[in-house]
């Protein structure tokens, strides 16, 4: 399973997920929204609660 470290410790996530968020994000079209799209998904991984969903995002745009 792909994970994420972070200040609150690792996130396990599983594969499909990852595929999926990737999926979703080349369907958000130019370079600069998917970027983007990552970004807020960081920032809500350092804010709160760590939500898988944000951690597949930010493991699909590259880490």
């Amino acid at each position: 399973m792909p994970t994420l470290k972070t200040k609150a410790g690792e996130t396990e996530v599983s594969a499909a997920r990852v595929a999926r968020m990737a999926r979703r994000m080349y369907r958000l079209g130019g370079e600069a929204r998917r970027r983007n799209y990552a970004e807020k998904a960081r920032q809500r991984i350092e804010a709160g609660p760590v939500r898988k969903d944000d951690v597949a995002i930010v493991i699909a745009a590259g880490g």
